[in-house]
């Protein structure tokens, strides 16, 4: 879905009245960098507590996952 840029349909029906698609978007990015084939890659957890609580920062983009189906 990621691939496909449908990442927002991962959310909750029932959520898109009160949540706000851009933050969804953002935890779905920044769980799909913690998943990084090489762990060098994956962010630390002050850099995943800094992209969650930061309005401005630029997101890279998540490389394929450790697994793929």
């Amino acid at each position: 879905m990621w691939k496909e840029g449908k990442a927002l349909e991962f959310m909750d029906q029932t959520l898109c009245q009160t949540c706000n698609a851009d933050e969804c978007l953002k935890c779905v990015i920044v769980g799909l960098l913690c998943l990084q084939e090489d762990p060098n890659e994956r962010p630390t957890m002050s850099n995943v507590v800094f992209m969650l609580g930061s309005e401005f920062n630029t997101l890279p983009s998540p490389k394929e996952p450790a697994f793929v189906i």
